[in-house]
């Protein structure tokens, strides 16, 4: 019976094209906001580099490890490094012939290592946001680059220490 099931899957993925693959995305972010730090609301601008991969009926996976300066009354106070998993799906779109409009939402969860001071701390977190864009389509089915996405994205974030939020801009290209 095993046996059985290796052949069916193997002529199976035999007869899969090179089209069917979905390649992914790849894209980057700026972005500012603010995190609860030592129970201090301290400003944090941030450059994020991403990936995204559908998974199934339309909802994707995305990861993405973000740097981040901090600064509090205009007054620098150290970096740090996060790295956020989540989950998006389309809310909702509209085509204009080589345009989409869309609005994704998102769900997931990270942790930041953030230094202030000297001090360093470990930031767990989960979010909940949202992702307005357009797609870039294009004429023919041989370009190397299928879409491009630049994006607004908008997030709120809860910590152990209280909630903060972010907002950024950026642009995904892949497909």
């Amino acid at each position: 019976m095993v046996t059985r099931v290796l052949v069916v899957l193997a002529v199976l993925a035999g007869t899969a094209r090179a089209d069917d693959v979905d390649p992914g995305m790849l894209g980057f972010r700026f972005a500012g906001g603010t995190l609860p730090v030592d129970g201090a609301r301290v400003a944090n601008e941030s450059l994020a580099i991403g990936v995204e991969h559908e998974l199934a009926c339309g909802l994707r996976g995305f990861g993405e490890y973000e740097w981040m300066w901090l600064a509090h009354d205009e007054t620098a106070l150290g970096d740090g490094s996060r790295i956020q998993l989540g989950l998006r799906h389309v809310i909702a779109q509209k085509r204009l012939s080589m345009v989409r409009l869309f609005v994704d939402g998102e769900v997931g969860g990270g942790a930041a290592l953030v230094t202030d001071v000297g001090t360093v701390h470990l930031l767990p977190d989960a979010f909940v946001g949202a992702r307005f864009g357009y797609d870039l389509l294009p004429h023919t089915a041989r370009s190397p680059s299928r879409t491009f996405e630049p994006e607004l994205s908008v997030r709120v974030l809860a910590l152990p220490g209280g909630a903060a939020w972010m907002v950024g801009v950026g642009a995904f290209w892949g497909g």
